[in-house]
């Protein structure tokens, strides 16, 4: 089973005529960013390229805030501090 961040048992339990509800959505986000150890940090570098890189997240706050500890010195660091924009990708991949 994949397990994106957008939670597909949510999404596919209501009619496709009816929203789900943000409250829901938020809930179901939360509980598999929770449940899964390691996420990708997507930052953009200067060239406008997506680099992805491993990290080990601490649970969501209240507000959906996640952090993360790495070095200040990083490239990743930099990077965020040129352009604030980050992705966090969450999946969880079943063991065949």
């Amino acid at each position: 089973m994949i397990a994106a961040l957008l939670a597909a048992t949510v999404l596919t339990a209501a009619p496709p005529s009816q929203a789900v509800p943000r409250e829901k959505l938020l809930a179901a986000a939360r509980e598999m960013m929770i449940s899964i150890r390691y996420c990708a940090a997507i930052t953009v570098d200067e060239n406008g390229r997506a680099l992805a890189r491993t990290v080990d997240p601490f649970p969501p706050d209240e507000k959906m805030i996640v952090w993360f500890a790495t070095n200040r010195n990083s490239r990743k660091v930099k990077q965020l501090r040129r352009d604030p924009r980050i992705t966090l990708y969450y999946v969880e991949f079943e063991n065949h």
